[in-house]
């Protein structure tokens, strides 16, 4: 493995324990929990986050940007607008 692609491996490692950590702080109900209008619930932001990773990271030797995703839409209407 190049150095670079080790530093981006190892990096997101690192934000995913991070991310983990915090997430197994919270019950159901706070992950859930949209704490102002017009906010998100941890869970729609996780999915967000999920869904924009492996958009912009599938394929990204042969095409650029976000990738059109079926499975983006059904994501969305699972943590409301």
């Amino acid at each position: 493995m190049s150095p670079h692609v080790e530093a981006i491996a190892d990096e997101y490692t690192r934000y995913k324990a991070l991310g983990e950590a915090a997430i197994a702080q919270l019950d159901d109900d706070e992950l859930a929990l949209v704490a102002s209008e017009g906010g998100n619930s941890v869970i729609a932001i996780v999915w967000h986050v999920a869904g924009n990773l492996e958009s912009r990271f599938t394929d990204f030797r042969t095409s650029d940007g976000a990738k059109s995703r079926g499975a983006i839409a059904t994501r969305n209407s699972c943590c409301g607008p």
